[in-house]
């Protein structure tokens, strides 16, 4: 209970957050803004305030208050939703849905695509039988009958040695 949605505002930029303790969480806003070697420093909502404006311009108010964990979660994916793209500075919703899933996946594949391509077409030995194959077939390959007798023959031969040793002790 008495999770709080708050806004951070910054001119015309705005950012939803929630917590349950909001003077802590300034504080954490404003380490991680000062912090160059904090892995957020260089998150949207912090380098755009650095880059266009300054810390003092920055104000925090509160939206709602009272809430459970999970009516905060819902609340604040709600007020990001809503908020106009061109000031909204949350880098993602507050609830990932798979619709978020698939859409980041194919902005990450039109980004990266010669990349991925060229991962997909390299050559690789197989760990079983040491045939080469491309490394999106290598899967595939592994499902064979030939590669699957070669892997129940590597098996068997490893456990009996295995057993000869237990023996031995």
């Amino acid at each position: 209970m008495n999770y709080i949605i708050y806004k951070m505002n910054c001119m015309e930029f705005e950012y939803i957050g929630m917590t349950k303790n909001l003077r802590l969480r300034k504080k954490g806003h404003r380490k991680v803004f000062r912090n160059k070697k904090h892995v957020s420093h260089n998150s949207k909502v912090y380098k755009t305030i650095r880059d266009n404006y300054s810390w003092e311009l920055v104000y925090f108010e509160i939206i709602l208050d009272g809430l459970t964990k999970a009516e905060a979660k819902v609340m604040e994916d709600i007020y990001i939703r809503k908020l106009d793209p061109q000031i909204c500075l949350n880098s993602q919703n507050g609830i990932y849905t798979k619709e978020d899933m698939r859409k980041n996946a194919q902005e990450y594949y039109k980004k990266n695509k010669a990349k991925i391509i060229k991962k997909m077409m390299e050559i690789v030995p197989c760990e079983i039988c040491g045939k080469k194959t491309t490394w999106s077939h290598l899967r595939r390959h592994q499902r064979t009958s030939k590669c699957k007798k070669i892997k129940k023959n590597l098996l068997h031969k490893y456990y009996k040695r295995w057993r000869e040793n237990i023996k031995k002790v």
